[in-house]
């Protein structure tokens, strides 16, 4: 399960929709509008064996905005920290 928590808006996509085609209405999470800190999520099914693609993106409308990532899986606790769960494939320009 991935959550962004945001003010304002914010997207997360993971597997071919986050290279293209990506929409707000395909995004794994959703968390768009103007809004205070709010927190959404969502989950998906991956395996260790796979590479798999994710982007994020994110906006703030004025003010103050923040943005904060988490994940959790059925043996990990809701975390913030991606340290050897996130690699960039330099073979390929990250794809």
């Amino acid at each position: 399960t991935f959550y962004l928590d945001s003010d304002d808006a914010s997207y997360l996509w993971i597997g071919p929709t986050a290279i293209s085609g990506f929409t707000t209405s395909n995004a794994l999470v959703n968390n768009g509008g103007l809004h205070g800190v709010v927190e959404q999520s969502g989950s998906i099914a991956l395996d260790e064996v796979n590479y798999y693609p994710i982007r994020i993106q994110y906006g703030n409308n004025g003010g103050p905005g923040s943005l904060s990532v988490y994940f959790s899986t059925p043996t990990i606790a809701k975390t913030n920290v991606f340290t050897d769960f996130i690699f960039y494939n330099d073979n390929n320009n990250g794809l």
